[in-house]
């Protein structure tokens, strides 16, 4: 069985949706369609409710949670007034955040509706995360509940797609917040193990991919996640405030919900608006065009030599794990190199060898010729070009100095 992850990448069930018109989908109530909201931050209210007051021509449920007094308040008040007849307003207790809003509060508009969708408020605790959290909060409610047109276009794949259980939103990016392109697991793993052990999902959940699915908000067929639903969660199963960054149940839940729905028999789409899959293009680009630019100074100006630079560091590791002294043969441009790696790595060469010396030190570290080599305990790296190391490898085989490696090149 393939993670689900791949599983999605190889069938591309990645889409891009338009709000402009409707592909020919129309939500009834017979679908038993619900989204759930959760709501916490009355700073962000007015540009929430611009999305929410979108809905209304839709034949769908609208659940309004909050812990918040003044956002109960002032929903119940606008309920009443613009007479939103469709809208469900619950307070829930200020613990678990929006796990508990979607597992307790709105349990059961859940086991009710046929699809369901939830998303949540988010806002940043620091001033130099605001601007990307922004963006990633624009990624939750632009991608799940951008229109009308929108989320029948969204109804639609869930229709042509009986094999899809769950459409979530794309991994947040930014220079901070890196889920996009870096390991966004943390301390999260070992909990999302736990709980797939505890839930009975046996499904393959690997460290080697990110997870499937980070901001707990999504488009899915409540079927397709039955097995988070077995248990009957409880306020009290959710850490109490303040929550750790990492490795707390509503951490791990966050990050369940793909495996829940291989589970159960069907795989994962990622959806977004078209706007956003714009904006995002743009944010990308521009991140990798520095990454690079900044990878370019340390001789890492595309993805290949990326990768080359890579396998010299795991080769250059090992061989430091395994060696007390370990000498570079070769005081070039690679020598230096590897000399940068096995620093960054915490190591020193015992010296660079050079065929015939030509100086006393290269870059602090002591130059010696290969007649003076002796030291048949260490391990020699010959650190030159693929061209070269043929000829060195035979001059130390003359001498009977058999303990070298090859540098990847």
């Amino acid at each position: 069985m393939e993670n689900i992850y791949t599983i999605r990448d190889k069938k591309q069930h990645i889409y891009i949706l338009s709000e402009a018109e409707n592909n020919g989908h129309t939500i009834s109530w017979d679908d038993r369609v619900t989204v759930i909201i959760n709501l916490y931050y009355i700073d962000q209210l007015e540009d929430n409710m611009r999305f929410i007051e979108g809905l209304d021509e839709c034949s769908i449920k609208m659940i309004l949670i909050s812990s918040n007094p003044d956002i109960i308040e002032y929903l119940e008040d606008y309920k009443v007034t613009k007479q939103k007849g469709s809208w469900v307003v619950v307070s829930k207790k200020n613990r678990g955040r929006d796990i508990s809003a979607l597992l307790v509060a709105g349990r059961m508009w859940i086991e009710n509706s046929t699809y369901i969708c939830f998303v949540h408020d988010k806002k940043a605790h620091s001033e130099q995360l605001k601007e990307e959290t922004a963006f990633w909060h624009k990624n939750l409610w632009m991608n799940m509940i951008g229109s009308k047109n929108y989320i029948q276009n969204v109804m639609e794949i869930f229709a042509k797609h009986p094999e899809i259980g769950i459409l979530t939103t794309p991994e947040p990016i930014g220079r901070d917040i890196n889920a996009w392109y870096c390991n966004a697991w943390g301390d999260d793993y070992k909990a999302v193990c736990a709980l797939a052990k505890e839930l009975g999902i046996n499904v393959p959940i690997t460290d080697e991919y990110p997870p499937a699915t980070i901001g707990t908000a999504f488009w899915c067929r409540t079927d397709a996640i039955r097995d988070v639903l077995k248990k009957q969660w409880k306020y009290e199963d959710f850490d109490e405030e303040p929550l750790a960054d990492d490795g707390t149940i509503s951490h791990a839940i966050e990050r369940i919900w793909a495996y829940a729905v291989q589970n159960a028999g069907y795989e994962m789409g990622t959806v977004m608006h078209t706007d956003y899959a714009r904006e995002s293009y743009i944010v990308i680009q521009d991140l990798v065009r520095e990454t690079y630019k900044y990878l370019d100074r340390m001789g890492m100006g595309n993805f290949r030599l990326l990768e080359l630079m890579i396998k010299r560091m795991d080769c250059i590791r090992e061989i430091c794990s395994s060696y007390e002294k370990v000498y570079l043969y070769g005081a070039g441009k690679i020598g230096r190199i590897c000399l940068h790696i096995m620093q960054n790595l915490g190591h020193t060469p015992a010296a660079f060898i050079e065929t015939i010396k030509s100086d006393d030190y290269c870059q602090g570290i002591p130059i010696i010729g290969l007649e003076d080599m002796a030291d048949r305990s260490a391990c020699i790296i010959i650190s030159v070009g693929a061209k070269d190391q043929s000829k060195l490898a035979e001059n130390l085989e003359k001498r009977n100095l058999m303990n070298y490696r090859k540098i990847p090149v």
